[in-house]
Order: C-alpha cells, then structure tokens, then sequence
C-alpha cells in the first residue's frame, strides 16, 4: 500500500509593506495550503 502524506503551509501572512516568508518558493513543495 503506498503512504500518502498531506504538506500543509500556512501562506499569506504578509501585510502591506511587510514582506514575512517566501509564499512562492514553499507554493511549490506543498500539497495544501491555509490562506490568511
């Protein structure tokens, strides 16, 4: 039977000119994401 595994990302969290994290780069390696 193969694993499945759910990669879940809280992105979204920047506000104005307040750049926190990098949304794009992690968009690419998870299956699932939370939007702030």
């Amino acid at each position: 039977m193969a694993k499945v595994i759910d990669l879940n990302s809280d992105v979204g969290e920047s506000f104005a000119a307040y750049k926190l994290g990098m949304d794009e780069e992690v968009l690419k390696y998870i299956t699932s994401a939370n939007i702030a």
